[in-house]
């Protein structure tokens, strides 16, 4: 079966990405690229294809995307190249250098499409955090996903939806926070929104696979998107856009 991709001319920007990484998935990049332009979110958004067709396949770098900026990720202790994406066992990391925020002031989302293979425990997806507990994290135990705020002195205010989490299949989750409220998604259910404040100024940076939980399973795509809280209507439209590009193939994403 033919890919649904428009027929244009490969777009600059997916054709740097594939030259400097080396992936190979051209098509389903050029078409992901093209598809985040026509919703008007390139310009915000960075974010890593993880599936070893989709990035380098090999080495510590992971290659960033998007318009927000370059911001590599460092891979720490192995997390292995998949099919399917990076494979943390529960002590492997991606750290990211000069992706930093302020949760009190600026508005951003969080995206990641995430297979656990594990659901007894609290496993951490993809956050902003500063080492002192501070920053949202996209968040998945064994019946809820979710964002959760925290701050620096102990706090939280956890943003969830009930749903199953089922092991080894693959969920699409996001995050929209701005100073003062914020929301998740999972497969295309919004959860309520909160109106809790997302603690003090320190500065959060970007990483993924471990923190205050250790996430076990594989990770096919992460984003971030700065100066942006996203609407629930363009979370349905990256999700639509992932599943028709990026996602082809990955089992139970829905």
């Amino acid at each position: 079966m033919p890919l649904p991709f428009t027929a244009r001319s490969l777009d600059p920007d997916a054709a740097a990405f594939c030259a400097r990484s080396g992936a190979s998935d051209v098509a389903a990049i050029d078409a992901f690229v093209k598809g985040v332009k026509d919703l008007g979110l390139w310009d915000s958004m960075v974010c890593w294809p993880l599936r070893s067709s989709q990035n380098a396949g090999t080495g510590t770098t992971a290659y960033s995307l998007g318009g927000l900026g370059t911001y590599n990720g460092t891979l720490i202790d192995g997390p292995a190249w998949t099919a399917d994406g990076l494979d943390f066992d529960g002590s492997k990391l991606m750290t990211t250098s000069g992706l930093v925020h302020n949760p009190s002031t600026t508005n951003s989302s969080l995206v990641a499409v995430v297979s656990s293979s594990e659901v007894a425990n609290v496993v951490v997806i993809v956050e902003m955090n500063n080492g002192a507990a501070t920053g949202v994290r996209i968040r998945r135990d064994d019946s809820r996903y979710g964002i959760s705020a925290v701050t620096s002195i102990g706090t939280q205010a956890i943003t969830s939806i009930s749903g199953s989490a089922t092991a080894n299949v693959f969920a699409f989750t996001a995050g929209s926070f701005s100073p003062s409220q914020q929301f998740a998604v999972a497969n295309g259910t919004q959860s309520s929104v909160s109106t809790n404040t997302l603690g003090n100024a320190n500065t959060v940076s970007f990483q993924l696979g471990l923190e205050v939980a250790n996430f076990n399973g594989t990770n096919a795509f992460a984003a971030y998107f700065g100066n942006t809280a996203l609407t629930f209507a363009q979370t349905q439209s990256i999700r639509d856009l992932y599943k028709t590009t990026l996602g082809q193939g990955l089992t139970g994403l829905p």
